[in-house]
């Protein structure tokens, strides 16, 4: 199996350095929502590998941050009224017409640092627009959508303090992100 993933490697960047090189880092903000209602924002960091000009290869790196507001998190020292977070994702992009459109598909790990970690599977839409001449992108990832699996046996649970039920929170986030890249 180990040779297996090597020789995938070995290909993807040979297949790199024999088509050109393109390398973008984005940053910016995204705004997270998971049902029962909890909003969130996160900063995020972004690298891509452009292979070939219709598919890139890349990481995601993201802290997230929830503020409860009426709702609160059951922990292991009582009520939690604040969730941060962090998302570490390999990510595969796909630009089906060339240009600067594009679909995502990721795998990673998230951990709300007040509860348990969980596996992340992602798909996105999205732009990366170039700015003129010069190296800069906006990146826009108009739609990501987020599913987790948590690596425990309970599943994650808020209260709602105002009417004192509980909820299971969703195995899912919708998310909009814009930011800015530099490619090189």
């Amino acid at each position: 199996m180990g040779k297996k993933i090597f020789a995938v490697i070995l290909f993807a960047a040979a297949a790199g350095n024999v088509f050109g090189q393109k390398n973008t880092i984005s940053g910016g903000l995204g705004g997270i929502i998971n049902i029962p209602l909890i909003v969130g924002v996160e900063l995020y960091l972004d690298y891509e590998r452009t292979i070939i000009p219709q598919f890139g290869v890349g990481f995601n790196v993201s802290g997230q941050f929830f503020p409860l507001g009426i709702f609160a998190i059951a922990g292991t020292n009582g009520k939690i009224n604040n969730i941060f977070g962090y998302t570490l994702e390999g990510q595969a992009r796909w630009y089906p017409f060339g240009g600067t459109f594009h679909l995502d598909a990721g795998l990673g790990f998230d951990h709300f640092l007040t509860s348990m970690p969980c596996f992340i599977i992602t798909t996105e839409v999205g732009w990366n627009i170039k700015l003129g001449k010069s190296p800069f992108r906006l990146n826009i990832e108009a739609l990501r959508l987020e599913f987790f699996v948590p690596l425990g046996d309970n599943p994650l649970k808020i209260q709602n303090l105002e009417t004192d039920e509980w909820d299971t929170i969703k195995p899912f986030n919708i998310v909009t992100r814009i930011g800015f890249g530099f490619a090189f």
